[in-house]
């Protein structure tokens, strides 16, 4: 009967220790998604410093260059950037702080909003490329409002 209670005890404690085990894991596998995202959002923002000229789309309404090499040229960066959302908000529902997931949604909602060059590539190629993506029911009418 001892020996029972003992082995009982046992395996208590080893499921106690696997269960901590199993937090620190997920803890760290939290922090390096949330390190992924702001070594993303860090590279967008070092690249729209690095090319100035190509801020105003994304962020200022600025319509698209008449130009087609500089029209094209700007349309790739939007397919960039759209892959940095889609990836963004794949990602946050993974790191389970209040908020964060619709933080970043309000976010994108106001980068298209304020982007020619985001609309024409999501109309362009939204539901095709990005059916399954959190941002098909991101942009949705409903969503984006008049």
């Amino acid at each position: 009967m001892i020996v029972n209670g003992l082995a009982f005890v046992g395996v208590i404690v080893s499921l106690l220790l696997l269960r901590a085990q199993g937090l620190t894991a997920r803890d760290a596998t939290l922090a390096v998604a949330y390190q992924n995202m702001a070594a993303q959002m860090a590279d967008v923002a070092r690249f729209f410093v690095d090319n100035p000229d190509l801020r105003p789309y994304f962020f200022g309404s600025k319509a698209l260059p008449a130009s087609r090499d500089e029209h094209n040229r700007v349309l790739a960066v939007a397919e960039m950037y759209v892959n940095f959302m889609d990836n963004v908000l794949t990602q946050s529902p993974v790191l389970r702080r209040a908020g964060i997931a619709a933080d970043w949604e309000a976010y994108f909602l106001d980068v298209y909003r304020t982007s020619p060059v985001i609309r024409e590539f999501w109309s362009e190629h939204g539901s095709a490329w990005y059916a399954h993506s959190p941002l098909a029911s991101l942009y949705t009418p409903t969503r984006l409002g008049p």
